[in-house]
C-alpha cells in the first residue's frame, strides 16, 4: 500500500481527515520510516485533536501546517537522539 493510498484511507473523525497533499504524504512517510508505530500513532492523535479543537472554535487552518506542527517535535527529538 502506498503512502497516498494510506492517506486517502485515513480515518474520518468528526469531519476531519488527514491531508492528502504531497507535503503531508512526505511527512507521513518520514515519520513512518524513522519512528516507531507508537510515535506515529501519537502524532496522528495530536493532529486530530488539534484539528478538531480548531474546528470547534470555528478557526480556518491549513491542514498541512497543522500536520507538520504536530510532527515537528518528533523531528527535533529524532535529530537530537541521533546525535547523542
Amino acid at each position: 500500500m502506498t503512502i497516498s493510498t494510506q492517506a486517502s484511507q485515513a480515518t474520518l473523525i468528526s469531519g476531519i481527515r488527514a491531508p492528502d497533499s504531497k507535503l503531508a504524504n512526505e511527512i507521513t512517510e518520514f515519520i513512518r520510516d524513522t519512528e516507531s508505530t507508537l510515535l506515529f500513532n501519537h502524532s496522528s492523535r495530536v493532529y486530530y485533536f488539534g484539528a478538531l479543537a480548531g474546528q470547534r472554535r470555528g478557526l480556518k487552518f491549513d491542514a498541512d501546517v497543522v500536520l507538520y506542527l504536530t510532527c515537528r517535535p518528533r523531528f527535533v527529538f529524532s535529530a537530537a537522539w541521533q546525535r547523542s
